[in-house]
């Protein structure tokens, strides 16, 4: 299975907890919720290079890029926005992760 197989439910997660917390979180809130909601593989579990957890790290830069593109915001805490919400509703599943790589891209 590709990282991106792995990161693609964790991402979504993420996502859905915010839309449904409907307040900013604390990144560790998100963190702790998705790891209460999706099971994470052991090696992504591990620290990467730096020290710090992968699947943490891989999703700090997936929300970096979902702010980038205005499907989030992460000042005073992590919060959906309504194009967030829309994003959800509009691609189903792992399409997620990918729609967020093609928006990313394009609006780079």
């Amino acid at each position: 299975m590709s990282f991106a197989e792995h990161i693609a439910p964790i991402f979504r997660a993420a996502m859905e907890i915010l839309r449904d917390e409907e307040r900013p979180l604390k990144p560790a809130e998100v963190r702790d919720a998705v790891e209460a909601r999706v099971t994470i593989a052991p090696e992504h579990e591990a620290p990467n290079a730096h020290g710090q957890i992968r699947w943490h790290s891989q999703l700090g830069f997936r929300t970096g890029e979902a702010a980038s593109i205005g499907w989030m915001t992460k000042r005073n805490g992590w919060a959906i926005t309504e194009t967030g919400i829309q994003a959800l509703e509009d691609f189903p599943g792992d399409e997620l992760y990918r729609a967020l790589g093609r928006e990313y891209v394009d609006g780079v």
